[in-house]
């Protein structure tokens, strides 16, 4: 026996893998961490991608403000000014004018983004697709004075498995 069966119990090394960790960063400065499976694995179709740490993105005047600016989209904010002022100044709307502002500046952040496919077997793929954001009100609605409602969370994942002949 070699020395190497004696100190891990007889089992047979860990086969060697090589793993990517990359970080790039959106002109907002917001920078994304993605780690990858064994990338020797693409070969045979298997793929694997997560981000390493939650990815702050920033308000929706934040994210409307990069559309326009990125892709050409119309600014809305200067829309959406224009109703805050006028939910501010309706008697049957200004209750829920800091509601709406909550929802307006409230942070969103990407916390799991994962996709994965490998195999089973020779004819047989699996997949599987996480999607996880929360919106953190800024600043939280208070119901009554004990209560506040502080942020929206909603995961989206899918998974199942392809066969071909």
């Amino acid at each position: 026996m070699n020395r190497l069966a004696v100190i891990s119990g007889g089992d047979s090394p860990p086969a060697p893998s090589v793993a990517i960790a990359a970080t790039f960063t959106f002109s907002s400065g917001t920078p994304i961490t993605i780690t990858s499976g064994d990338i020797r694995d693409l070969k045979n179709g298997i793929i694997h991608f997560a981000i390493a740490e939650p990815v702050v993105l920033g308000s929706l005047s934040d994210f409307v403000g990069w559309l326009t600016s990125k892709f050409g989209l119309p600014d809305i904010n200067g829309q959406l000014d224009s109703l805050k002022k006028e939910i501010e100044d309706n008697p049957l709307l200004s209750s829920l004018y800091q509601g709406f502002l909550s929802f307006y500046n409230g942070i969103i952040t990407i916390v799991v983004l994962s996709i994965d496919r490998g195999r089973v077997d020779s004819k047989t793929t699996y997949y599987s697709f996480q999607l996880a954001v929360t919106l953190d009100l800024v600043p939280p609605i208070k119901f009554f004075d004990f209560i506040e409602f502080d942020s929206i969370g909603v995961a989206v994942n899918t998974a199942g498995t392809s066969t071909s002949s």
